[in-house]
């Protein structure tokens, strides 16, 4: 779909044009607020070495033609963004653009200098130069007022601008003495906050603290948060209700997450999109934070054709034993769809003979588990469900059987995992079936083959180099500059060696 919408705004060449539109935006759904509205925006650039009188400029589209207010300048590689139906200061035209695609010219001293041509794009999908300068493509980054990325977004959809791996987003949350004191008092209870994300204000979201054991801290420590900004008004950011932001405590690299979901994503295991937000809270900067997506319902939409089905979530022991229907937390779906739990359990205490295994397989996707598990012994995920904890189960309507989710994978790496240790009942009962043995095998040995053949460390290396400085200044960090090097340094041997361990551990 993109590359259409690149033919339907194809490349102007401008010979010695001045200023340029870098950048426009036809439905502004949720990047940037002004006022409290979300008004669409032009973005000029200063291609050339001379100050340009922004009273020379003026912007035909298909709705009509405006000029700019006299006074002002635009100075050599400078930019100014024109917001529609807005009121800012600074020469703003009150110009509309039409939602479905536009026709844009840009007019110095009443001459064409520019033309663009957008296409209908979807909400909160720009269409820029990228680089800057270059080339329209439309990308679900959009920077207004600040250069384009490098390369556009991999997909259209727009919550991929949560999602930065080349830079941290900035996050903001407003929290009121109350909500203050009541997260202090009961922090997994829902309070209300503001939020304000790259240029876009909600006044009013819902906010928790996660964490666990040895990730759970308080309000006045580096605590992880649950966002839900949909819990007033059904309103969206870039799409999404809601957001996850983890606190590395336990991983002063930042990287595992990225890092280890990218081999589960690459081995076709549902898991989640990660990115990275500095993030203040009342305006102090409490830290660098790893943004992950939310596993709910938006989530299962983008990863299956129909995602109505129960969603379950394990941890601490939580696994198909007799009885423990209850003991899975229900994160969507009805109190009934326990039931359907059941015939998990069942074929997991049958006989691990060929007959049992046909039966096991008419439950769960028997190759989407073997595939995870054996992704989880190359990165050394053993926090999941090796040991019975940090999961979700999806049934999925289609087939009628359970997908893993793997989830919690910020302690990979370290290489400790063994492949035919795992606690978990599916391992158990795979390990005593000889044909189930030998197609774990071959998943290993693909895992294997998988985590050499992906630039990890190349992604690593790209990661570090602005994340070191970030994590040195983090005001809330709990290591010191000598440990995370440490773990660092291990995490490059683990990848180096994973295969190769793996390999060794494929036929006992």
């Amino acid at each position: 779909m993109w590359w259409l919408l690149a033919c339907s705004a194809a490349y102007v060449d401008r010979g010695p044009t001045p200023v340029v539109i870098d950048e426009v935006m036809t439905r502004n759904d949720s990047t940037v607020m002004i006022d409290g509205q979300f008004p669409d925006w032009v973005e000029l650039l200063n291609v050339s070495d001379d100050e340009i009188d922004l009273g020379r400029l003026g912007l035909e589209a298909d709705g009509g033609a405006w000029s700019s207010e006299p006074g002002g300048t635009l100075g050599p590689g400078e930019r100014r963004v024109w917001w529609a139906d807005a009121t800012v200061a600074n020469g703003h035209l009150p110009f509309t653009l039409g939602s479905h695609g536009d026709h844009l010219t840009l007019m110095l001293d009443g001459e064409p200098v520019d033309r663009v041509a957008t296409g209908e794009l979807p909400g909160d999908v720009s269409l820029a130069r990228i680089p800057s300068g270059g080339p329209m493509l439309p990308t679900a980054w959009p920077t207004p007022g600040n250069p384009s990325r490098v390369v556009p977004s991999p997909s259209l959809d727009p919550s991929e601008g949560l999602f930065p791996s080349d830079r941290p987003s900035d996050i903001l949350l407003g929290l009121d003495a109350s909500s203050q004191a009541s997260l202090r008092a009961d922090p997994r209870t829902e309070v209300v906050a503001s939020l304000g994300f790259e240029g876009a204000w909600f006044p009013s979201i819902a906010v928790r603290i996660k964490g666990q054991y040895g990730s759970a801290r308080t309000i006045d420590q580096k605590c992880a948060w649950r966002l839900d900004v949909d819990d007033f008004g059904g309103t969206r950011l870039r799409g999404e209700e809601r957001l996850t932001l983890n606190n590395a405590v336990q991983d002063p690299t930042y990287a595992h997450e990225y890092l280890t979901y990218e081999v589960y994503r690459a081995a076709g295991v549902p898991v989640p999109r990660v990115g990275y937000a500095r993030v203040f809270v009342n305006e102090e900067y409490v830290g660098l934070y790893v943004a992950l997506e939310t596993v709910d319902r938006q989530f299962l939409a983008r990863r299956y054709a129909d995602a109505t089905g129960p969603l379950f979530e394990g941890a601490y022991g939580t696994d198909f034993e007799p009885g423990s229907e209850t003991s899975f937390e229900l994160d969507q779906g009805e109190e009934a769809d326990r039931a359907l739990l059941t015939p998990v359990i069942e074929a997991l205490q049958a006989t691990p003979d060929d007959v049992g295994l046909a039966r096991l397989e008419q439950v769960i996707d028997l190759d989407e588990w073997l595939a995870a598990l054996a992704v989880a012994v190359v990165v050394d995920d053993w926090d999941g469900y090796y040991t019975r904890n940090n999961y979700r189960i999806y049934r999925d309507p289609t087939d009628g059987r359970f997908d893993l989710l793997p989830w919690g994978v910020d302690q990979t790496w370290l290489g400790g995992t063994d492949a035919w240790s795992g606690q978990g009942a599916v391992s158990r009962f795979c390990n005593a079936n000889a044909t189930c043995r030998a197609r774990y095998v071959e998943k290993l040995l693909a895992a294997a083959d998988l985590v050499e053949s992906l630039p990890l460390a190349a992604q690593l290396d790209v990661l570090e180099s602005w994340i070191e400085p970030l994590a040195a200044a983090d005001p809330r960090r709990e290591y010191d500059d000598a440990s995370r090097r440490q773990l660092l340094d291990a995490t490059y041997d683990g990848i180096a060696n994973a295969p190769g361990r793996v390999r060794s551990q494929a036929n006992p």
